[in-house]
């Protein structure tokens, strides 16, 4: 099957017959670059595959292709590259290429001295999981999580980068190095939590991205490539670089990943902090005086001999991806049209490799490490990844298709495998909206975007104070979501533990799309939700707002508001 989603808003429905729009016209920008990937990662992946051996292209550079071992850091890049090429066309020998390639990389999911096995393997895995939900993927996921989670340092809350011990990273004199670049790894984290059900990973991945936004970044909303801290302590004991041209520089690879890294933080937990400071990071680089006009960053804003000096383009390709996911959260025609302009400069000549040129990859002039001398102004497998999946946003952004899903096996999202496809939506950023059922607890449940696997209905609500704490003490410490009927068929979410907070919070929008129930209850008149107030983590007070429609309830004594105060952990 192809891609259900791509390109697509999905309704869930209750009942009646699915149905899905016919696929708007792709601009044609985008059908001329799957047209060029067509011809130059066939290429590519012809001259990887020859005499029977599957290897890991990495770039290409004095006539020839380098490949790398599947413990390499860019390992999973070709092959998300590949699924992300059966997106697009549709055709199962991309399919069929993208599983030899994915495979190899099996033995990555054991690995405990590589921070980058987020990359390495949900690119790769995860991709392979989303599109064709290939059997054993999930598994190498969740093992591959729990492999991470062993560089995970609690006295500081993050997962350590590298091992201070190896290499040219043990004569930095380094205790815990964090590089901005971790937070590529939280996707994998947060999704092994959607597929186990174990929370730890969950938690790690907040926890590090909370110390990250607190210990990375400047007053401007730059970052610093590198934090070292003490594993003792907790404390930071140093910032500075390892790839940007000084300490205190901006290096613009880090940049795209701070970006890119707290829009993920997002879409998985709905917290709005994270969405913001995506936000403020962006605005740095398109602020910045040194970004060029066709926003194709210098390898490092503030390198010193611009503007003679490598442009970058793969971190050109990871913004242009990031600011078109930004765009269907924000609804910021900014991000659109940035991440439009972005696409349209690497799809020129000055970016984009003639068919047949570049040893079969896509793009050109992306720069490695400049201070390690390491793959300077040549393709690299991750542009081409980033800007193949920046195309894939574009087009579902400006597509609009509408799909329908309905099931008669329980509630879509909460009991069947409808939940795969809300996921699935949610990753791919496509809106999700749910019609309301035979109740609106389940209908908030669903469309609140909670990642807790389970949940638990405690009927309706107690209207005294006491009672009501006691009902909530009862319950606060099930693993589960806690869902309870209000008056009026008002309902409320209760989700477990001090995230509670931030997801209910981040996700009031999508509470008023949701009210018609409420409204249905009271004469169709509106309705909305309103946090009114946040103490601490853990507790936080909801109300649902009602303007009951006086003709059909002219002696409506119904209170305008209804709140209740939420005790967390």
């Amino acid at each position: 099957m192809k891609t259900l989603f791509k390109y697509a808003t999905v309704v869930l429905l209750l009942a009646g017959t699915s149905a899905c729009s016919q696929p708007s016209k792709r601009a044609s920008i985008i059908d001329e670059n799957i047209a060029v990937a067509e011809k130059q990662i066939g290429m590519l992946a012809d001259s990887s595959e020859t005499g029977g051996v599957i290897r890991i292209p990495s770039t290409w550079k004095n006539g020839r292709i380098d490949y790398v071992p599947v413990d390499d850091w860019v390992s999973g890049f070709f092959a998300g590259t590949l699924w992300y090429m059966y997106e697009l066309t549709g055709d199962e020998a991309w399919a069929a290429r993208a599983r030899k390639h994915t495979e190899i990389l099996d033995s990555v999911q054991y690995l405990q001295w590589h921070h980058d096995v987020g990359f390495m393997i949900y690119d790769s895995y995860g991709n392979g999981l989303r599109l064709k939900n290939v059997p054993g993927y999930e598994d190498v996921i969740v093992q591959t999580a729990k492999s991470l989670a062993t560089r995970f340092r609690p006295v500081p809350g993050v997962i350590q980068s590298w091992d201070a011990d190896r290499g040219w990273q043990g004569e930095r004199g380094w205790q815990c190095p964090v590089i901005i670049d971790n937070m590529m790894n939280l996707e994998l984290m947060f999704k092994a939590t959607e597929f186990s059900g174990d929370s730890t990973y969950y938690n790690i991945a907040v926890k590090h991205a909370d110390r990250t936004m607190k210990e990375h970044f400047r007053d401007d909303y730059s970052c610093y490539h590198v934090v070292d801290y003490d594993l003792t302590t907790g404390d930071v004991r140093g910032r500075c670089t390892a790839q940007g041209y000084a300490d205190d520089s901006a290096w613009a690879r880090g940049q795209a990943w701070a970006v890119y890294g707290y829009t993920a933080c997002y879409r998985y937990t709905g917290d709005k902090r994270y969405l913001d400071h995506a936000r403020k990071v962006a605005g740095f680089m398109l602020d910045d005086k040194n970004m060029p006009a066709d926003l194709v960053p210098y390898w490092d804003y503030d390198a010193p001999n611009i503007p003679n000096e490598p442009r970058d383009v793969s971190t050109a390709a990871i913004i242009a991806s990031a600011f078109s996911e930004m765009y269907t959260y924000t609804g910021d025609g900014l991000y659109k049209q940035k991440a439009d302009r972005i696409v349209e400069s690497l799809s020129s000549p000055a970016y984009r490799a003639p068919v047949g040129g570049n040893g079969g990859f896509l793009l050109m002039h992306s720069v490695g490490s400049i201070p390690h001398g390491s793959n300077i102004d040549v393709p690299l497998n991750y542009a081409d990844y980033y800007f193949l999946e920046a195309l894939i946003r574009k087009a579902r952004v400006e597509a609009g298709e509408v799909i329908a899903y309905c099931s008669d096996a329980g509630m879509p999202g909460v009991s069947d495998p409808g939940l795969r496809l809300v996921r699935a939506c949610r990753q791919a950023g496509a809106p999700v909206e749910v019609l309301p059922g035979p109740t609106a607890t389940a209908t908030a449940y669903v469309a609140s975007g909670c990642t807790n696997p389970r949940f638990y209905f405690g009927g309706f609500f107690p209207r005294k104070a006491g009672e009501q704490k006691a009902a909530l003490d009862a319950v606060r410490a099930l693993d589960a979501a806690k869902l309870c009927a209000l008056p009026f068929v008002v309902f409320l979410l209760i989700y477990g533990g001090h995230q509670a907070v931030r997801d209910v919070s981040a996700h009031e929008a999508a509470w008023n799309a949701q009210l018609s129930k409420i409204e249905q209850a009271v004469g169709r008149g509106e309705a909305s939700v309103k946090i009114e107030s946040v103490e601490s983590r853990s507790r936080f007070t909801m109300s649902i707002q009602v303007e009951p429609d006086a003709q059909a309830w002219p002696n409506s004594t119904l209170s305008k508001w209804f709140g209740v105060a939420v005790y967390g952990e």
